[in-house]
């Protein structure tokens, strides 16, 4: 018989980067805003080793989600279910019936995306799903959340971009983005989704330069696709 062991509670060491982790605990923690529900990786060298720092101290990354009932098809810990699930357990009928325990997904491996989200903290913001290897995000928009921010969806797809090509590549979203000087942007740095390319001031044109690289930008928003800024599969 399998004795049952005190799972730890993971304190969030790891640095940025995509790595093989090992989902070991999910719990209910109280926040000064309320409860949230934590779920918790050891981040893996390989198959069988932990990934540890220079002292030898593991490497951990946790997933944050509000604490519900897990009965919304809408809720970010349903996403993540969906997300873990193996090729076999993914029936196209059954998940819109409902989900497995979070528990019963203890002691699984995953491809993880750890994100930098401020400066003192790095959690996991994608999982490569078992069931086709592609990579789900797994943080949430809220209704009606059209992403408006050329920026953040960059950041949330950037983990897409063959790892060698990401600097030039980011070089050149930059300077996409920042077009004369910055015309696609208003006074306080956010992006301007909506213009009038023949009213605005500086635009000349739907067919001008500015007013095509604009165009760009407004389909990479609406597609949630880098492959409408840059063609990936040619690097």
């Amino acid at each position: 018989m399998k004795k049952e062991i005190i799972r730890f509670t993971a304190q969030t060491n790891c640095p940025p980067g995509e790595y093989l982790a090992i989902f070991t605990k999910a719990e209910v923690l109280k926040y000064t805003r309320g409860e949230r529900e934590l779920l918790s990786f050891l981040i893996l060298k390989d198959e069988n080793t932990p990934l540890t720092d220079n002292k030898g101290k593991a490497y951990y990354s946790v997933i944050v989600c509000n604490k519900t009932k897990g009965v919304s098809t809408k809720s970010k810990i349903n996403k993540i279910k969906l997300a873990m699930l193996n090729k076999d357990e993914y029936d196209p009928l059954g998940i819109h019936v409902g989900l497995p325990a979070i528990e019963s997904f203890y002691d699984r491996k995953f491809k993880v995306l750890v994100s930098a989200k401020s400066e003192d903290y790095n959690f996991i913001t994608h999982i490569q799903r078992p069931r086709d290897l592609e990579w789900e995000h797994i943080e949430m928009e809220y209704e009606g959340g059209f992403i408006r921010d050329p920026r953040k969806l960059y950041n949330q797809l950037k983990h897409k971009i063959p790892y060698k090509h990401r600097d030039s590549v980011e070089e050149a979203f930059n300077a996409i983005l920042n077009t004369d000087n910055g015309i696609f942007l208003d006074e306080k740095g956010n992006f301007k989704d909506q213009i009038d390319y023949n009213t605005e001031e500086g635009w000349y044109g739907p067919d001008s330069a500015n007013s095509l690289q604009h165009k760009r930008l407004v389909k990479f928003l609406e597609t949630q696709d880098i492959d409408s800024l840059f063609n990936l599969k040619a690097l």
